[in-house]
């Protein structure tokens, strides 16, 4: 059995930051299913007046980038101390990462370089869906003939099923690339030779290019090949990689010494 940075067997540590993940996940799922359908309840509000649109995307933007920018941040932060904390009790190697460089100052220097490359195109897309289904509401009930009372009814009743669904995508999904990114960063200071090890959930629910590349070994700055696609890790969404290979996903990364 390989060993690894956190001295957990790798099917072991996949279900410890697959739990780690899931208490953050559930926590801003609820918080961004509420902005969600305010945004939505908002835009219905307010059918009679398109010149306030602009104004409601933009506060519906802000809201989303503060739920996100704590959400990114608590991910790497947490995921740091789970990969940072454990590397004093693997016997015969010695890391600098705990003591040396606190896990949690290598984590958030991580997340703000990397907040500042990809989150604003990350809110900015996540608003505009929320603005693109309730014009394919409009649009819809133009086509049927309802009035513009009727419409706002149709927006402001699905706008708490539109906020529920989405949300738990946006939250796994965000939760999860956040946490790799920090989780990169703190395994490199450790200051030891290793490699990376992509470790597949293991349920119906595990996609077959993901189940495919479980047990794949790569250098530490090495892709991963997975569906014929480079991945740094899983939910790397600043690979080109499809929406299909990154989303939604529960599959980690093992650092094997």
């Amino acid at each position: 059995m390989a060993n690894t940075l956190t001295g957990n067997n790798p099917q072991r540590e996949q279900r410890m930051q697959a739990l780690l993940l899931d208490r953050i996940s559930l926590k801003y799922q609820r918080r961004i299913a509420r902005e969600i359908s305010r945004a939505m309840n908002e835009l219905a509000n307010n059918l009679s007046d398109p010149t306030r649109r602009p104004e409601i995307i933009a506060k519906h933007t802000a809201k989303m980038g503060r739920i996100l920018n704590s959400l990114w941040f608590e991910s790497g932060e947490d995921m740091a101390n789970h990969i940072g904390s454990h590397e004093k009790a693997i016997a015969g190697y010695q890391t600098k990462a705990v003591g040396d460089i606190p896990s949690t100052e290598i984590a958030n220097a991580t997340m703000r370089a990397w907040v500042y490359q990809y989150g604003v195109a990350k809110v900015t897309g996540i608003t505009r869906t929320t603005q693109d289904d309730v014009s394919k509401i409009i649009t819809n009930s133009i086509n049927e003939g309802l009035s513009e009372r009727q419409t706002a009814k149709v927006i402001r009743g699905i706008s708490a099923f539109k906020g529920s669904n989405r949300a738990g995508t946006i939250a796994r999904t965000e939760t999860h690339s956040a946490a790799n990114v920090a989780a990169q960063a703190t395994a490199k200071a450790a200051g030891v030779q290793m490699r990376r090890e992509w470790v597949s959930a293991k349920n119906e629910r595990t996609r077959k290019s993901h189940k495919d590349a479980d047990g794949q070994v790569v250098g530490m700055n090495e892709p991963f090949k997975v569906g014929g696609y480079d991945l740094m890790f899983p939910s790397d969404y600043a690979s080109n990689a499809p929406a299909r290979l990154t989303i939604n996903c529960r599959c980690a990364v093992a650092y094997i010494l």
